[in-house]
């Protein structure tokens, strides 16, 4: 059985009291690995190596900088097969799902983003001053289990190429991707201590990475509860923070909207990697006239989503990653039916294999349209305007995502009124580098694009003379 190792300045090395956590599969619930559990000093270790190498690194001429950018996504690319096999064991999401969602997409958005900062200017004259971009430091990089790779590339790869050094804490249910991460690292030569990637228990790395004097910045995506205590530790000792939190997003239907169009894109993202996405299109807001029509079409297509082993090419959703998603699910279904919704498709699953469930006749103050499952659940709220529509879909904690389908010109109109960071309208789909990030409980800062690469970034005006 595999043993994984920290990376801590460049170098593999076991934890500082050599425990390790166990990597189980949710498939057959086999043991995969054994990770390096880290503690304290090990900690230590890491941001004493990123502090020191960023003293250097940020003076790296910024051309070095995306050529080693370019090797780290060739070693990605080079070893592809390898990495979504490795995914899909420790994750559980279907290998078509995985190939083209978890990793083509988010190679597609680096190699974008490097031709997107073609050109970017670390220094910027206006009249009487100029803006400097400078490094913010040392950034601690805490990501979650459900998409292993792309939640580690879209922050680590702005934060090397801004300057700063990085240290990485990936899920300990998913950490074996982090892994494949590192070997890029190391393949393509960056300097050691620019990147380091520490595994364990995030109850003990958390609170050592929030609150250490020689961190300055804390990036983090996860759930609102965690995410909240994250934060407030972090800014208890000023560091920079950006949150990418959870979501409960609404699919707004108008009256004229293309049904199949609607009811695909929208049961797309509430089953594909099994519900757990934070920008899912949990929440389906029809108007009352068309409610009966719109039941009858999701329960004709809802068949089109086969659950099973997720390396059979032929299946839509593997597990869910966990017991402890199972049981969340489990729960959930339970007040669904205590609140009074209706369970229009789907029962409370017997196993980790969840099928999709959806309720009908659900009130948008229930708990099940309230609350993040993050499973495939899906509520189908009924309205009788659009105004209605519009503040049933801002009636809500969270703000990450959105979608409304109509005749354009009203669907854009609506989409205007969302109170949430995006919002995809009719046949628009997942772009790279378009930001990304939440209003309200669903996060602060944006990733991906321009505006996700200066959230690494401190402004500094240098104020000069005038002639």
């Amino acid at each position: 059985m595999n043993k994984e190792k920290l990376y801590i300045d460049g170098d593999y090395v076991d934890s500082a009291k050599g425990r390790t956590i166990a990597v189980v599969s949710p498939i057959n619930q086999e043991i995969l690995a054994q990770v390096a559990d880290a503690t304290k000093k090990d900690v230590e270790l890491a941001v004493l190596a990123a502090k020191n190498s960023q003293r250097v690194w940020k003076n790296v001429p910024f051309l070095e900088k995306i050529q080693l950018a370019s090797k780290f996504l060739d070693y990605l690319k080079e070893h592809r097969d390898e990495i979504v096999k490795t995914m899909v064991e420790e994750l559980g999401s279907a290998i078509t799902f995985t190939e083209s969602t978890q990793f083509d997409f988010y190679i597609r958005e680096l190699e974008d983003l490097l031709e997107l900062l073609d050109g970017f200017e670390f220094i910027e004259s206006f009249r009487g001053y100029d803006m400097v971009k400078d490094p913010v430091g040392v950034v601690a990089c805490i990501t979650p289990w459900n998409y292993p790779l792309g939640q580690i590339t879209k922050k680590i790869l702005p934060a090397l190429l801004m300057g700063n050094s990085v240290i990485l804490k990936p899920s300990t249910q998913t950490p074996l991707t982090a892994h494949w991460v590192a070997k890029a690292i190391d393949a393509a030569g960056y300097p050691r201590g620019v990147f380091n990637l520490l595994t364990g228990k995030g109850s003990r790395l958390g609170d050592c990475l929030t609150t250490h004097p020689d961190i300055n910045m804390v990036t983090f995506t996860g759930s609102t509860e965690v995410g909240t205590k994250v934060a407030a530790s972090a800014m208890t000792h000023m560091k920079r923070v950006t949150m990418e939190l959870g979501g409960k997003s609404a699919s707004i239907i108008l009256e004229g909207a293309d049904l199949d169009l609607a009811l695909d894109k929208t049961l797309d993202t509430v089953c594909y990697n099994s519900g757990q996405t934070c920008s899912a299109l949990t929440r389906l807001l029809v108007p009352e006239k068309m409610k009966h029509q719109v039941e009858q079409m999701l329960l004709e297509k809802v068949e089109n989503y086969k659950v099973g082993h997720p390396f059979n090419r032929d299946v839509q959703m593997g597990p869910v990653q966990s017991f402890s998603q199972l049981e969340k699910i489990r729960n959930y279904i339970a007040i669904g039916l205590d609140e009074g919704a209706k369970l229009l498709y789907g029962e409370s699953p017997k196993d980790m294999k969840v099928k999709p469930v959806i309720f009908t006749n659900v009130k948008n103050n229930m708990k099940i349209a309230q609350d993040e499952i993050f499973g495939p659940v899906l509520c189908v709220i009924s309205y009788r305007d659009t105004d209605e529509a519009i503040s049933l879909a801002n009636d809500s904690e969270y703000g990450l995502s959105g979608a409304v389908f109509g005749e354009q010109e009203e669907a854009t109109a609506v989409a205007r009124e969302l109170k949430t960071g995006n919002i995809f309208v009719n046949t628009a789909s997942k772009t790279t580098n378009v930001p990304f990030g939440g209003f309200k409980y669903s996060g602060v800062g944006r990733e991906n694009g321009i505006e996700g690469v200066l959230e690494f970034v401190e402004l500094k005006a240098l104020i000069n003379p005038l002639d």
